[in-house]
């Protein structure tokens, strides 16, 4: 079932000996908005293995297909994922990056199949 609007199911079963089952269940459809704060992506981490900022991650409940892309301020391409799981720890090449200010290039789906598209700075501070 793919209803586009909130929509009660009930489902009935009887079984061979006569036993009668019901249940129900309500799939709730909400809009999708492809727009922020629903797709965040911070503008600054700490990547010094204190537990608190150590990863930058794109947030998004809305979006399933994504290209993140970091670039550093010469236009080297220090990070790249298509999972929107996936974190960057501010590491390139097996080295730590210096602290400063990268470019990010975000590309992602939403469910709405709408794009949402954003360029922006993120400081990595060590």
């Amino acid at each position: 079932a793919t209803p586009t609007t909130t929509t009660t199911y009930i489902v009935e079963t009887l079984d061979a000996y006569g036993c009668y089952w019901s249940d129900t269940i309500t799939i709730y459809v909400t809009d999708v908005i492809c727009d922020e704060p629903y797709i965040y992506v911070p503008n600054a981490f700490t990547p010094n293995n204190d537990g608190k900022n150590d990863f930058l991650k794109v947030e998004s409940s809305v979006g399933y297909d994504i290209v993140f892309q970091i670039y550093d301020r010469w236009g080297e391409l220090v990070f790249e994922t298509t999972d929107i799981d996936n974190t960057w720890d501010g590491i390139y090449k097996g080295k730590e990056l210096q602290a400063g200010v990268y470019v990010y290039h975000l590309k992602l789906t939403c469910y709405n199949h709408h794009l949402f598209t954003k360029k922006g700075n993120i400081t990595l501070i060590r």
